[in-house]
């Protein structure tokens, strides 16, 4: 298989990667710091590239530092140009993957049984061609990012040396997902509103009036929902990740075999990261820690960790 670069201007697929920076930045409280403010002076956007698999295509950003590699999942919304500042930060001995959600930048994947595992076959593939088998390799996601990276684990091709959870959603997201895809009534709900997303803005932007929801969640429905055709790769993206909720306890069983080291981020006053039920599963394997602030991939003390983490010597 070949994979075909791509600049990023040229995205036409899904959502375009400029509205979803506007999306990222509409939605979540970004952390102002001196250490966030140098790092927002950058060059040009990262281009990302195109992997052809069989049920798809998967769009990635690669940077070689090392023999090391960190495999790395944005949370939904988001994409590679979000963690433009974690390329210059990361350990000089770590190169940096980073594979997009379907129907971001051009990241597409049929949706049907079993295309958690094909799309965990071509992830390897992928690996294997951009980098060769890495010294050490990690696995790392924030938000709902989790998911694909646990899905990796879960299919037993990827053995990794560490494992980052990064203000991973918890399991009433994972209701929501097969609740909206699942239940006729709700599934019927979620596709006709797909179909006429201006009804759908409408309503979300009464209930915002009410004060029942925040008004950026309207923003964002707008910029997510502004045509038919985003509507329509929306609902396709949507339908998809019913595949890929992941059994936390099976992934964390999986893991017996390697025994990775696993670093369970989350934040203090986030509102979607995970429970009880979900840490409980990492009790005994993970270094859990709670760090200040909501959920933000710029969260200076959070980003802190991860380098630390890479940092740790550990034999092979």
């Amino acid at each position: 298989m070949m994979s075909i670069h791509v600049p990023m201007r040229r995205a036409t697929v899904g959502i375009n990667c400029a509205n979803v920076e506007l999306i990222f930045w509409s939605f979540f409280t970004i952390e102002k710091s001196i250490f966030t403010q140098a790092m927002n002076a950058h060059k040009q956007p990262l281009e990302y590239a195109l992997y052809q698999g069989t049920e798809g295509q998967i769009s990635y950003f690669y940077s070689r530092s090392g023999e090391n590699l960190l495999l790395f999942f944005p949370g939904y919304g988001q994409t590679h140009l979000h963690y433009q500042d974690w390329v210059e930060h990361l350990p000089k001995n770590w190169s940096f993957l980073m594979i997009n959600h379907f129907g971001f930048c051009d990241s597409v994947w049929e949706s049907k049984p079993q295309s958690d595992r094909l799309w965990a076959k071509a992830v390897k593939n992928l690996v294997d061609e951009v980098h060769g088998k890495p010294k050490n390799l990690g696995i790392g996601a924030f938000s709902l990012g989790n998911w694909l990276a646990a899905k990796l684990i879960q299919s037993k091709l990827f053995n990794p040396n560490f494992w980052v959870v990064f203000a991973s959603p918890g399991n009433g997201f994972s209701r929501l997902v097969w609740v909206s895809n699942t239940l006729f009534p709700l599934k019927q709900l979620f596709a006709w509103f797909c179909k006429n997303p201006k009804q759908l803005i409408g309503s979300a932007a009464l209930i915002a009036r009410l004060g029942l929801i925040p008004l950026q969640r309207v923003r964002l429905l707008e910029l997510q929902l502004g045509s038919i055709d985003q509507a329509k790769q929306v609902y396709q993206n949507w339908k998809n990740m019913v595949h890929f909720i992941p059994d936390w306890k099976k992934v964390v069983e999986g893991l017996k075999e390697k025994e990775p080291d696993i670093l369970f981020l989350y934040g203090s006053s986030d509102k979607i990261t995970p429970g009880k039920k979900l840490t409980t599963y990492f009790k005994q394997k993970a270094a859990i820690v709670e760090f200040r602030g909501a959920h933000s991939h710029k969260n200076q003390e959070a980003f802190g960790r991860i380098v630390q983490f890479l940092n740790k010597k550990r034999e092979q």
